[in-house]
Parts: structure tokens; sequence; C-alpha cells
């Protein structure tokens, strides 16, 4: 026993003494170590793999596919019980007509291109003399049925809706069964009939191989990726002679209730033939094809060439709304492989926001990237993105032993893979990215946060600039708003898809957006700090002095006007919160928790921090920029009400909110939901770094307290981290190891990368989860102001993590 004991003791110093730094990480190694592969032996089981979706995209732009490299088995895989097969975009959205969705319904717009909406008018009992404040009412997107037809309120909730642009599938010669998109003389590959399978995501290269045999004969392989240069899906094909393996393009339109595709409409759009041109007929060849849907205008413009063989082919048009590149001669020799190379470009024509339309023959004139045009500018931006920035090696200290490090090593390059394909884009990301439409493709302004913080963390500042462009358009849309409400500065929506105003404004309307009504949206407050303190995280992750300076002048105008309404909101109240003590937030509020009405809410503790830290970072711009400290802003952040804080269980804690009684701890509350949903107040130290008026010890009773009385499977994919995010700061490293890996149902991660909670419902891949995770790792591998200066320093160091490249979080 006691030799035994020796060879442990032995064991586990020279463990803890692995050396924390080495040469630079091999940044190839540890992605290929989490590439997806799949294997099927014996036909593939649709229960079992039902989420096995794979996608690639540039960010702005995904295409998602099956087993057989394109979107084939659109039938077998569909919404809600697995991942549809969609191809979207952030510039892919529609509003039907609303007449056709809801009969009767009035006009969304009045005669000067304003929302034709009736708000519910909120008291405010106020005791605040600054201007502007005092008793009044505000107006509110709440009970919006009790104010308006339910039509106009159902319509402005569900569209816009993001569009599937188009499916490109294999199809087979039949003329006695249909597709489901009703085409003649072609039908769908059956999953039945693929007897065996393989598919390999090189993440490193942004390339995805597949194979696949039908009926135990015929072999067919398929390479796809997206071009990173434009919104193009280019994939390569062998297939043997005699199967008649053809390439199948269809068009769908948004389904009535914001859905992405809807076969069943086909009157509700239209797919005009611009061109069909055979440059070497039967082996080269392009189409041109115009999507109307209303107001909302598209192209796709579809090159193919044959690389081996002497099968030739040609695109012909099969029904109103689906081409198949046909086999207009076969090879002699069945046995014969041929090979086709296939680029599909998607391009929007008219109108996201202002962008005003482009002319049809603007399609016919654009540029198709080749298959090896798109695969080698793909394959650089890949090896670009892995190799510049940050980079952690969580696995490899441990020599791959530790299941928790390679797990956890396994969740972070996947997610960077996931979020680089499908959330760097010029529009914040909805929560399941490009893969469907939750909320109908909206995104939810609260989770750029979640989705998007990572990236200046991560050394990549200029993916985050481009949403930021996003916000600088619609600056004058968020002031509008503010002032609307009787606010200064610019208050941003929550729940935002992009409108076409060129067709529902008329052309008069100056609102881009429109908030979607309910009665949890628009009294979220949450995300307004967000815009304030993303932006430092940009600022600091710019790499020089000029590149500061130019995040500086670009985002100062957001930043400034939105920090206006975070000092303005809060203000003196009777009746409720501190009853004219101190400014309070709230009512109306819905804190970052939910699960309370707007009503009940004030002084919540997560947003009392935020408004505080953000108001300080926005005075930090003002020096930046040659000028005083703002000293209204000063003023607020001195004269905000206290954290709320409960006792529980003999220790002090904070609460979720002010009105939250007993505590949210309890196991019966009212104003609030209890220990379940977000627990949000813990990232007041976590996501939000000390000296705002958080206590450590009483943060870290309220940590320990959350641990031990949540109901963890009724949290979402970005609470765990978060909670990670606070054990990292207070020094309980394992604490946030055992988080971040809670083995919970909300906590599930894909083969695939995704974090699943709902297998079946509208959030089953819950990109936020990603973005999270990320952000901890971050905060753990990058450090903080004021942390340990050791590599990693979030990290067991027994672990031997290395890391590199990384802007440390506030």
């Amino acid at each position: 026993k006691m030799a035994v004991l020796s060879q442990f003791v032995l064991c586990v110093v020279l463990y803890v003494n692995l050396p924390l730094t080495s040469a630079a990480i091999d940044r190839r190694a540890v992605v290929h170590r989490h590439d997806v592969k799949f294997i099927h032996t014996d036909k593939i089981d649709p229960g079992s793999t039902q989420h096995n979706a794979l996608s690639v995209g540039n960010g702005e732009f995904a295409f998602t596919v099956d087993a057989t490299g394109l979107q084939s088995l659109n039938s077998t895989y569909a919404y809600p019980r697995s991942y549809p097969l969609y191809t979207c975009s952030n510039w892919g959205w529609h509003s039907p007509d609303p007449a056709s969705v809801y009969p009767g319904i009035p006009s969304l717009f009045r005669e000067d291109g304003s929302l034709n909406y009736t708000y519910e008018h909120v008291q405010i009992n106020s005791s605040d003399f600054r201007p502007g404040h005092g008793n009044r009412t505000v107006p509110y997107q709440f009970n919006c049925e009790s104010y308006n037809d339910p039509r106009i309120c159902s319509y402005f909730y569900n569209f816009p809706a993001r569009l599937n642009l188009g499916q490109l599938s294999f199809v087979l010669p039949d003329t006695t069964h249909y597709t489901s998109q009703q085409n003649s003389g072609f039908r769908s590959l059956n999953l039945s009939e693929i007897t065996e399978a393989s598919q390999h995501l090189d993440m490193y290269e942004g390339v995805l191989s597949s194979n696949f045999t039908l009926n135990n004969k015929e072999e067919i392989e398929t390479v796809t990726v997206v071009d990173s240069e434009t919104d193009t899906v280019a994939f390569k094909y062998s297939a043997p002679s005699g199967l008649g393996l053809q390439v199948q393009l269809a068009f769908c339109t948004t389904s009535q209730s914001g859905q992405a595709c809807d076969w069943d409409n086909p009157n509700e759009h239209s797919s005009a033939l611009l061109s069909n041109k055979s440059l070497a007929p039967g082996f080269t060849g392009r189409i041109d094809v115009f999507r109307t849907l209303l107001f909302d205008t598209y192209s796709t413009s579809c090159t193919f060439n044959v690389t081996s063989g002497d099968d030739m082919f040609q695109w012909q048009r099969t029904s109103a709304h689906s081409f198949v590149l046909k086999r207009i001669v076969p090879s002699k020799d069945e046995r014969s492989i041929f090979t086709v190379e296939v680029s599909c470009r998607f391009m929007s024509n008219c109108c996201v926001g202002p962008t005003p339309p482009i002319a049809n023959s603007t399609a016919i004139s654009q540029t198709v990237p080749s298959f090896s045009t798109a695969y080698s500018n793909t394959v650089q931006m890949w090896q670009h993105f892995w190799e510049d920035g940050a980079m952690v090696d969580i696995a490899g200290g441990t020599s791959l032993r530790n299941p928790q490090a390679l797990e956890l090593e396994r969740r972070t390059i996947q997610s960077m893979y996931l979020l680089r394909a499908m959330e760097a884009g010029s529009v914040p990301p909805q929560e399941s990215a490009l893969i469907y439409n939750s909320w109908t493709g909206k995104h939810h302004s609260e989770m750029r946060y979640w989705h998007q913080t990572w990236m200046p963390i991560w050394g990549h500042p200029e993916l985050l600039a481009k949403s930021d462009e996003w916000f600088i358009k619609r600056l004058q849309n968020a002031t509008t708003h503010a002032s609307h409400q009787g606010y200064r500065g610019a208050r941003w929506g929550k729940m935002l898809g992009e409108s076409n105003i060129f067709g529902f404004g008329k052309g008069k309307n100056s609102v881009m957006y429109w908030e979607s009504p309910n009665n949890i949206n628009p009294g979220l407050v949450w995300h307004q700090p967000h815009v304030v303190y993303m932006a430092e995280m940009e600022y600091r992750a710019a790499k020089g002095s000029d590149a500061k300076l130019e995040v500086l002048h670009r985002l100062k105008d957001v930043v400034l006007s939105t920090a206006e309404f975070l000092a303005d909101f809060p203000e003196r109240r009777y009746g409720s919160g501190t009853d004219g003590e101190y400014l309070d937030l709230g009512p109306p509020l819905v804190s970052a928790s939910e699960g309370e009405g707007p009503y009940d809410v004030w002084n919540p503790t997560y947003e009392l921090t935020q408004f505080n830290f953000s108001l300080d970072i926005a005075s930090t711009w003002l020096e930046r920029l040659g000028q005083e400290r703002n000293a209204e802003w000063e003023n607020v952040r001195a004269n905000l009400a206290p954290h709320p804080v409960s006792s529980w269980q003999g220790k002090k804690v904070y609460n979720r909110h002010q009105n939250c009684l007993p505590v949210v701890f309890a196991s019966h509350t009212e104003h609030c939901s209890g220990p379940r949903s977000h627990p949000a107040l813990t990232g007041a130290l976590g996501c939000l770094p000390d000296g705002y008026g958080i206590n450590r010890d009483v943060m870290n009773n309220t940590l320990h307290a959350a641990l031990n009385s949540w109901d963890w499977d009724a949290s979402w994919g970005w609470d765990q981290p978060m909670v990670s995010m606070t054990a990292t700061r207070l020094g309980a490293i394992d604490v946030a190891v055992f988080a971040l890996l809670m083995n919970v149902s909300k906590n599930q991660y894909l083969p695939t990368g995704y974090n699943h909670p709902d297998p079946y419902g509208l959030i089953s891949a819950y990109l936020p989860g990603n973005g999270a995770t990320l952000i901890a790792v971050g905060l753990m591998a990058g450090g903080w102001e004021g942390s340990d200066t050791r590599v990693a320093p979030g990290f067991p160091k027994e672990w031997g993590v290395q890391a590199e490249g990384f802007t440390p979080y506030f």
C-alpha cells in the first residue's frame, strides 16, 4: 500500500508541476482534435441522428446540409423534430402581404409612414424634478391586443421573418413520384436508400466532405464549402453515370407563422428565369433566377462545370419554383464516374433597412465564383481565423487524459467554428443563428452580449465591428424610440427583424425596425448597457493606437447616446422602489431573469450594476475624446438605489430585485419566479468587474445559494457560463469548471457543437450558450483586470493549460 501511495504522490507532484507555458500552441492540432466526424456503416437511424445536420458559412450566410453534403433529405430532417436544411443569410427577410396572412387586417402604416399602433400609457409616479421627469405617462407596447386589432399584434410579432433562400438537393429520375417541391420527373432521396455514409467537417479549413452509398451499390462523394467573399454555396460531387443522380434548386416562401420555409403556397412568390446559358454545351453553363416575394426580391445564379466524365448536363425548369441540373446525355459506360462542380450565388435585390433596390439586370452581371475559387477563399479565411487572435490548449497539458479538459476544449473549439460560420455578420445574431427561425428569425438584443462578446476577448474585434454597423445605421431609430417615451438618448429595441422600408413604408418611413410587442420585450433594459461595454471591449482589443482611435470615433455617437438614456431612465419614485430616497430602476421593468410582470420589478441587482459600470465607461470615452467626465452621469451613478440584499439561511445574499419577496431563493416567492430561469444576479460580479458596489462576501454567499437551490433544468445555456464567471472572479476555480460542465438538460452539447437545451422545440439549437462558453473560457484563459498574472489564471494549475493572444476582460 505504501509503495502504491508513493507512486500516486509522485505522479501528483509531477502532474502539478507541468510547465504552464511552452512554445506557441499548435493551433491546427487543437482544432483537428475536435473535427466533426460521422460514420454510418449500416444505414442511418433518423432517431439518433436527427440533429446531426452540419453547416458551412462565412458569418453572413450559411448552408445547412444532411449526410449527402446537400439538402437532399428535407422531409426526413424537418423542423421542429430535427434541424431543417436551410440556406439563410442576414439579408434574406420577408414580410408577406398582411391581408394574405390576416384577411381584413387594418393598414400597418399611417399616411406619414409611421406605425399604425396604439400604445399602453404607463403611469410613472415620480418625485424627480429633472426636466422630463415627474408624474407622467410613458407609452409602452404592453398588452397590445387591448389597444390594437389582434391581427396587427400578431403581424408585428411574427414579421419580418428570416427566409430560407433556396434548397439544393440531389434527386433521382422518377416519372411516378413528385418531390416535396412538386416538380415532375424527379424524386427526393429516401433515407432508407442510404446504406452507408460518412462525413468529415474539417473546421480548420471550413470544408465538409461527405460520402454515401445508395442501396449498397452506388457511392457518391461530395465536397461542400461556402465562399468567404460572396454568399455562394459551392460543391463538387462525383457519382456513377448509371445512377442518374442530378441536382435540384428549389424555392419556398416564409410560412404565415414566420417560419423560414413553406412549400404549400406557391402562388405567394415567383421565380423568374432571367437567363440560361450554355458556355460549353453540356459541360459548362449558368442559370439566373430572380425571386419576388411581394416587396422583397433577391437573385440566385448557379453555374456548373463537368470536370471529368462524358455525361452532359443542362439547367432546366421543372416547376414554378424548381430547376434541375438535368443530365441530357448519359455516358455510354454506366460504370464510369463523372464529377461536376456547382456554385450558386445568392444576392439581395430589395431591401433591408435603408438599402435601395438593385436592378434585375445586376444579377446577370454578377460573377459567380467557381468551386476552386470558393474552396481556396474558404480555406484561406478559416486558416487566418484560427491562426490569428487567441487560442487555448485546454486538454494538451493533461496528455488528453482529463475528460473534463477534453470536453471543455471540444465545446470551445466547436463553438468557435459555429459562431464564426454563422454569427460574424452585419446583423446581431438570432438565438438559433442561421440554422432555422427561432422567434421568426429576429435577433434578441440582450443576447448580443452572449453571442458576440467573445470576439474581442479572443482577439477578433474585426468580427464584432461588422454588427456595429447595425447600431450605427439605426441610431435614429433608437433615439426616436427614446424620445417617443420622453427620454433622452437612444433606447434600443429588444426583438427585432429587418424591415423593408421601401415596400411597406412606401419610402417615407424612417423606422428600419419595429419592436415585437408582448409583455416582456418592451420592458427589458439590460441590453442597453451591452452596447456601451461591448464597444469598450472592442476598443481594448483593437491592435494599436490608430485602430483604437478608429473604434472610438466610429462608435462614439452610439456609446454616448446610449449613455444618455442610461442616465435619464433611473428616477426617484414614490410608492415603489426606495420611495424617493434614491434613483430607482423601474417600474415598469422586466429583469434579465424574466419570469415576472413589468409592474412588479424595481432595482434588480444585475441591472443596477450594469448602469453604474456603463456610465463609468461612457465618461471614460468622453475623456478619451478630450472632454470632461459627464457630471450628470456621475451624479446618477452616485445616487442609484443600493443593491437589494436579503437573508437566506442565515447569510446575506443579493436578491433578484428589491420587490422579489421574501428572497429569490425561497420555495415560494411573490413578484418573481423564484430560483429558476436565469440567475442573472450572479452576473453582477462575473460578467461585470469589481468596483461597482458588489460585496465579494455577499456575492460568494449568493453564488453558493444559487448552486444549491436553483432549478438548473429550468435555466438556459448561458446561465452555467455566467455562474462560472462569478466563481472564476471569486477564485473558486473548481466551482467554475463544475458550473461550465454542469450535467443538466439545458447545458448539453451535441457532437456537432450546438448547445442543445430542447430536443424538439423552438430552441433546440441555442447559440447564446455557445457564445457564453467562449466568454467564460476567455475569462479563465486570458484573465481580467487585476487577476493573477499566470497563464490561464482561471483554470486549475494542474491542467497545464496554454493560452495566447487574449484581450484581458474587464
